[in-house]
């Protein structure tokens, strides 16, 4: 293995981790996300997702892995959602 393999390797050991840590960011806003309520009457607060369902759907995501398409209506509701998200700090 020469020096130039041994670079190749570590290089893609960092980027690994960057990956590993950008899933474990991703699962801290999806907890947020999840946790979200709204009001609802006077003192009353409600879950903004009724169901899993609501919050993910798996079926859809998997339908659309094996046809190889990601809709960009998922990505348009992603990005509003973090929009929302990140106006209320």
């Amino acid at each position: 293995m020469t020096l130039a393999d041994v670079e190749v390797l570590m290089q893609a050991a960092r980027l690994r981790q960057v990956d590993y840590e950008n899933e474990i960011h991703m699962q801290a806003w999806a907890n947020q996300a999840v946790q979200a309520t709204k009001k609802q009457g006077k003192n009353k607060y409600v879950s903004i997702y009724r169901s899993y369902k609501d919050f993910y759907d798996y079926e859809k995501h998997i339908d659309e892995a094996w046809n190889g398409e990601k809709k960009e209506e998922n990505n348009n509701e992603f990005f509003e959602l973090m929009r929302k998200a990140n106006a209320r700090r």
